[in-house]
C-alpha cells in the first residue's frame, strides 16, 4: 500500500499554477490514484497564489493568501471493471471541482 493509515498525500490536481486565478480543469491522476487506494479527498483552495508568484516570474511578491478547507469527500474501493473506474474516477473528480469552486467563492464573497 503506497499511503499507510496516518499519513496524508497532498497533491495539486491542476497540474500547473493558473495565471489569472482562475481554477483550471483538473487532471485524472491524483483520481486514480486516490480511488485505487481506497484514499478519502479533503479540498483545500488556496486564494492569491498566482500573485505570490507568477507564472512566468522568477521571484515571489509579497501578498496576502487565503486558505479554505472543504468536507471530507469519502472514496470507496476501486471497481475492477475498467468502464466503471474511469466513471467513479469522473465522479470523484466533478465532486472535488464543485467542492472547489464553492470554496473559491466562499473566499471571493469574504475578501
Amino acid at each position: 500500500q503506497a499511503v499507510k493509515k496516518g499519513q496524508w498525500l497532498v497533491v495539486f490536481p491542476e497540474g500547473t499554477r493558473s495565471a489569472t486565478g482562475a481554477l483550471l480543469p483538473l487532471k485524472r491522476g491524483a483520481f486514480h490514484f486516490a480511488l485505487q487506494q481506497s484514499l478519502p479527498l479533503l479540498p483545500i483552495y488556496i486564494h492569491n497564489t498566482y500573485a505570490y508568484k507568477p507564472k512566468l516570474r522568477a521571484t515571489a511578491w509579497p501578498c496576502q493568501i487565503q486558505v479554505a478547507v472543504g468536507h471530507l469527500i469519502p472514496n470507496q474501493s476501486a471497481p475492477q471493471n475498467p468502464a466503471d473506474f474511469r466513471q467513479q474516477s469522473q465522479a470523484l473528480m466533478q465532486q472535488v471541482t464543485q467542492a472547489l469552486q464553492a470554496l473559491q467563492g466562499e473566499l471571493r464573497s469574504r475578501f
